[in-house]
């Protein structure tokens, strides 16, 4: 755990503490279901969230994925975007992943550390969980 923790304060990295306590609890379940009528996601465990990955040569932490992706999006569309779009973006790209189902990610909202997103790779947008937390996620 200490390796760990130490991966995660390197890389300025705060998972929600209630989160936290989940991911290392006994209660922790890797499979969340947010649409009935779709594939579930998976929850990384603290392992998966510390592991290096490079998405578009951009190496980040599985948590940090985002950045690795906003990051080509906003190279991209730098000619199009404006400086709102530059910055809901940037954003964008400090939230912690903490799960998936094939492409899309499942993140939380910096801005309340509750709040869950999916992020759709594909095309760069975002979805909004209506019916699940993350305080629902580590007391169910």
């Amino acid at each position: 755990m200490k390796g760990i923790e130490k991966k995660l304060k390197n890389n300025n990295i705060e998972i929600p503490k209630i989160y936290l306590d989940y991911l290392v609890s006994d209660n922790f379940d890797s499979e969340l279901t947010i649409f009935e009528d779709e594939d579930e996601f998976n929850l990384y465990t603290l392992e998966d969230l510390c592991k290096e990955l490079i998405i578009d040569g951009e190496k980040v932490l599985q948590v940090q994925e985002l950045k690795g992706y906003i990051k080509t999006i906003l190279e991209v569309n730098e000619d199009f975007f404006d400086e709102e779009e530059k910055k809901e973006y940037e954003e964008l790209s400090k939230c912690l992943a903490i799960g998936c189902r094939n492409t899309d990610v499942l993140f939380i909202d910096k801005q309340d550390n509750n709040t869950l997103y999916i992020f759709h790779p594909d095309g760069g947008d975002t979805e909004k969980i209506k019916n699940i937390k993350l305080e629902n996620i580590v007391k169910r």
